[in-house]
């Protein structure tokens, strides 16, 4: 990767130095006054794609400048990113020389506007001047799109006698192979691009591969894991919803199978698993699939599966009238009794005394401006068995290094208030008051449980008002 972002600056000045001798061959000309450059302009129509990988990771986007004036924008890690998937859409003026775009991102709604001076386009490479970010920019044409499955071959050919390859590159070698004569190889399912040097330059060919024998099994390998794999394998084109117990990250159009994947997590961890397919995708031949791999637990569409991952029970169910198939954990009844550790009730218990400060350093957590304004922190903790979560609260415009309220998350629905209160009543005043049933020794704070879903919280206040 990094060889080819050396070719692509080296081809950069050979294409500047180049300008004077080559203007009779595109469709316009004229003197950038700022510079004094001749620029060299043709049509920009088409898929460009940009490599802005570095050594650290794979990096691409895509624009589309469509024959009626809008335009498509998709930015994402390695192996996400498919045409009709787009994280800007909206519209872009070209004049031969400065292309002004005008877009809205998708998710947020935010507006962006952006102009790009042209430095140097034909047919197969498009380079701009980026006042923005003061940095220029090479994008090459994407050429044709090749959607292939697991195991199937194809040689390179292109319609286009200019384009004679001499060598290719494949982005992504795990997903697609390809040797020097153009004989690609699809290996796994994903995204992937390949470079086709020729004469006229660095092509494109987008490859997409789909393996209709695993339409989804490779996302049972992501239930419990950190959330940041997923991100990992399927890149950073999702969108979060959050709510006080867990986030759901959602992509969206991920193959010709698979519409969309929600991965609820908790704790930074995969909880559950939603796996939405497109319409006429066959759920009788992910069913027969199952059979061969997984213990069927009867096909009633609530639990079909049980499979087992490090220990753990999961449960499959698949919905033929919803065209989904889910995998979660199966949570075990709460148990009869609970015998907790003294420390874990002790790690969080002197909190509500400390200082903002002195409880970001204890749990070395970075407080930001957002923090500072808002007057509140999360932190998420693993190696406790009753907490997994600290809520911290503050007053920023009274005191901010001074804490008003501690909120402890319980790890697990199935514990109750009741598997708290007898600690509580061992080592606090007993009020009388069922919204605030304990404090401190001099009334310095309170403490009150609240059930939020089917978790129990436990709030430590500095006074009855901020309940």
């Amino acid at each position: 990767m990094k060889k080819m972002k050396e070719n692509s600056v080296s081809k950069l000045l050979v294409f500047l130095l180049m300008i004077p001798i080559v203007n009779g061959l595109c469709g316009c000309k004229h003197t950038d006054d700022e510079d004094n450059i001749e620029i060299i302009s043709g049509d920009i129509e088409g898929e460009w794609f940009e490599n802005k990988s570095d050594n650290d990771s794979k990096l691409y986007s895509i624009t589309n400048y469509k024959s009626n004036g809008s335009i498509s924008y998709c930015f994402a890690l390695a192996n996400t990113i498919r045409s009709e998937y787009n994280t800007k859409e909206g519209s872009y003026e070209y004049d031969g020389f400065i292309i002004t775009e005008k877009s809205t991102d998708v998710y947020t709604g935010n507006e962006q506007s952006l102009t790009y001076n042209v430095r140097y386009s034909d047919n197969y490479t498009l380079i701009c001047y980026d006042p923005q970010n003061k940095e220029m920019l090479e994008r090459h044409k994407i050429i044709d799109t090749y959607d292939m499955s697991v195991g199937e071959t194809r040689t390179f050919s292109s319609g286009d006698s200019k384009i004679n390859p001499y060598s290719f590159v494949s982005l992504d070698p795990q997903i697609v192979s390809v040797d020097k004569q153009g004989f690609f190889k699809a290996l796994k399912r994903g995204t992937t691009f390949v470079v086709v040097y020729s004469p006229v330059g660095e092509t494109i060919v987008r490859v997409n591969v789909t393996d209709p024998d695993n339409v989804i099994d490779d996302f049972l390998s992501l239930m419990d894991e950190p959330i940041k794999s997923v991100t990992n394998i399927y890149g950073g084109c999702f969108v979060d919803f959050s709510n006080d117990l867990w986030t759901e990250r959602v992509y969206n159009l991920i193959d010709d199978k698979v519409e969309k994947v929600i991965f609820t997590y908790v704790n930074m961890k995969v909880f559950t698993i939603l796996v939405n397919l497109r319409e006429g995708t066959d759920i009788e031949k992910i069913k027969e699939s199952f059979d061969k791999k997984y213990k069927s637990e009867g096909g009633n569409h609530i639990f079909d599966y049980k499979v087992e991952k490090a220990g753990k029970e999961i449960m499959i169910s698949l919905n033929s009238l919803e065209n989904s198939v889910s995998y979660r954990p199966i949570v075990k009844e709460p148990q009869a009794s609970y015998d907790f550790s003294e420390e874990s009730f002790l790690e969080f218990d002197g909190l509500i005394k400390m200082t903002v400060s002195q409880v970001a350093k204890q749990f070395d957590y970075t407080l930001t401006e957002e923090n500072m304004e808002d007057g509140d922190f999360d932190i998420y903790v693993d190696d406790n068995e009753i907490f997994n979560k600290v809520m911290i609260q503050f007053d920023p415009d009274e005191d901010p290094e001074v804490i008003t309220t501690v909120i402890l998350v319980c790890k697990s629905s199935s514990i109750k208030q009741e598997n708290l209160e007898g600690w509580y009543k061992d080592h606090y005043i007993d009020t009388g008051d069922p919204l605030n049933p304990y404090c401190s020794e001099g009334e310095e704070y309170y403490i009150r449980f609240k059930v939020s879903g089917n978790t129990t919280n436990v709030y430590y206040s500095t006074t009855k008002a901020r309940r």
